[in-house]
């Protein structure tokens, strides 16, 4: 996120904590590759969890918005 882009303030913050719940799956052990070959970016099983937990620490699910697409999902990002 940069200031090149307009956004609501509740998605932002809902984004954030999905992100911090991100690193913690990853200090768990998650296993982000092998869930990215099996499931859709939607239903990934750590997808589904980050927005849950932060929609529960939030206290609201954010409002519909609309994402493009830019560029595809880089491969093995986390592990070079």
């Amino acid at each position: 996120m940069n200031a090149r882009f307009r956004a609501d303030p509740e998605l932002i913050a809902h984004t954030l904590v999905e992100e911090y719940v991100h690193a913690q799956q990853r200090l768990d052990g998650v296993d982000f590759d092998v869930q990215r070959v099996r499931y859709s970016y939607s239903d990934r099983p750590y997808e589904l969890q980050a927005k849950q937990v932060a929609t529960d620490l939030l206290g609201y699910t954010p409002s519909d918005h609309t994402t493009i697409l830019l560029r595809e999902e880089p491969t093995n990002i986390i592990n070079p």
